[in-house]
């Protein structure tokens, strides 16, 4: 009776058409029809019926038909992620994660395992219980085996849904080059001089950051950031330098909130001497403790506290500071991104110290064809208490306390990536107001630059080719720019700009 009852039910499904979106849609189910009417007890061709409507946009029968196979075969793993995927479509969240529940994924085995933990996460997303999301698709990347698409789709697909998520590896490359109307601007040593010192420059600016994931709430950090500014010509070439630096430490939970505390050291080399040396100069070394709390995906605190040692040992100096950033999305494509942050440094000779503020902000925004545009923009103060003149000394050539004002402005334009590379043009003024004037300066910097951005993570299923039956596999969707800011990133192009007024003063 049961199946008499199926073949009646199939005999509708197949007199009833359906609307397709497209010709191809209807193709597929015209074709998926002929095939089940020669054998309609074929559980494989229903679902290839059941998957051509979902691929023609007709999601109501797509679940219907997908719906029934489940309930004669609640093991039916390949049918029941594409079920998950019709009901995400129609907007049902819950239906959806009910075909895709955890006793159902408990039930699975192989390449349709991992496709089941992807359209959970995808339905867990949905529903906003971010750290479930995150366990699925880490189950899902811990898979023995996946279909060779679904493989491939993974991370973007975390980076879509998880986009506050830590990859166990992540890189990025940045090389520049151009001009500048006055390397001292970028000078760490923050000297005083008639000479502007504009000159062709080129740059670069790597990080690598290692995190990988344990199983646990905590993960290990190790960050290693070399950076290397020349300036090719003149005067302007004593300006040069090169900075190391990176951190180690541990990261506490995988989902926000979350905190890094860690350890930063850091050697600056000015590479082409200091006074009279000619020869590259140790400049300054430091050691900081640091930390990071990350409370929403749109605020985050973060701080630190440290030694610097300079060459110039009256700069020598204890230093802490804090701040808070966010991020907020106003439009779909426009990304702003904001900073405040506080400082104080005790220095050896008490003329340099100082206490600092900084405001920072940036828009960034996605536009027609993956291109991409940020324009931003940055203020500084910073007092210098116990610096005006006395009978004793006349560190900066001032009566009065050095009070700075530094203002910076910038926009870049950045091409289509390809395959994580994009190259761009930016342009960046900046002035400092000092009342001790020898250290006020205006600069125009115009850079093309390149650069190269990934991430990956240590485990991978093993692809399996094929989808059983489901030719042609799943669009899992767009997986996001690969040129997305945080806050932590804006502010690291702002400290090298404060390090003339703020880092090495």
């Amino acid at each position: 009776m049961t199946r008499f009852l199926a073949s009646v039910l199939l005999a509708i499904l197949f007199f009833l058409p359906g609307p397709a979106s497209s010709s191809e849609g209807g193709d597929g189910i015209d074709r998926a029809k002929a095939a089940l009417a020669s054998n309609p007890g074929d559980a494989g061709l229903r679902r290839e019926l059941g998957i051509a409507y979902y691929r023609a946009g007709n999601d109501f029968w797509a679940v219907k038909v997908l719906s029934g196979l489940v309930e004669e075969n609640a093991a039916d793993c390949a049918t029941r992620a594409w079920l998950g995927l019709a009901l995400l479509r129609r907007a049902f969240p819950e239906q959806a994660l009910a075909s895709v529940d955890a006793d159902a994924a408990r039930a699975c085995e192989g390449p349709d395992l991992m496709r089941v933990l992807m359209v959970r996460a995808m339905a867990l997303a949905a529903l906003g219980r971010d750290a479930d999301t995150d366990a699925a698709l880490r189950q899902a990347a811990s898979s023995k085996a996946g279909y060779d698409g679904d493989v491939k789709a993974l991370p973007g697909l975390k980076r879509r849904l998880a986009p506050d998520s830590v990859p166990d590896v992540a890189w990025s490359v940045e090389i520049g080059g151009g001009y500048t109307s006055n390397a001292r601007m970028g000078s760490a040593t923050d000297s005083a001089s008639e000479d502007d010192g504009g000159a062709p420059m080129t740059s670069v600016d790597a990080r690598v950051r290692l995190s990988p994931d344990t199983g646990t709430i905590v993960r290990p950090v190790l960050e290693i950031q070399p950076r290397l500014n020349l300036f090719l010509m003149g005067p302007a070439s004593k300006f040069g330098f090169f900075d190391f630096t990176g951190q180690v430490g541990l990261l506490f939970r995988n989902v926000l909130p979350r905190m890094f505390v860690g350890y930063r050291p850091e050697w600056l080399v000015l590479t082409h001497g200091f006074k009279a040396d000619d020869s590259p100069v140790l400049y300054t070394a430091a050691h900081r403790g640091e930390f990071e709390v990350e409370i929403l995906p749109s605020l985050m605190v973060f701080g630190g506290v440290g030694h610097r040692t300079f060459a110039e040992m009256v700069k020598t100096r204890i230093e802490a500071d804090i701040g808070l950033g966010g991020s907020v999305r106003p439009v779909g494509n426009l990304t702003a991104l904001w900073a405040v942050a506080g400082r104080y440094y005790d220095a050896r000779h008490e003329a340099w110290s100082q206490v600092g503020m900084s405001v920072s902000g940036a828009f960034v925004m996605r536009l027609e064809r993956d291109w991409m545009a940020r324009v931003s923009a940055s203020m500084s103060f910073d007092y210098y208490p116990w610096s005006a003149a006395t009978i004793t000394g006349d560190p900066f050539g001032s009566t009065a306390n050095r009070f700075d004002l530094l203002v910076r402005t910038g926009g870049q334009l950045w091409g289509p990536s390809m395959s994580g590379a994009r190259i761009g043009v930016s342009y960046d003024f900046s002035i400092r107001d000092s009342t001790a004037a020898a250290y006020s300066f205006t600069d125009h910097r115009l850079l093309l630059r390149l650069k190269v951005t990934g991430s990956a993570d240590f485990r991978r299923p093993a692809s399996v080719s094929g989808d059983n039956g489901a030719s042609g596999g799943i669009d899992w969707g767009q997986e996001g720019s690969g040129l997305d800011e945080r806050v932590r990133d804006m502010l690291r192009q702002d400290e090298q700009v404060q390090r003339s007024s703020s880092c090495a003063n």
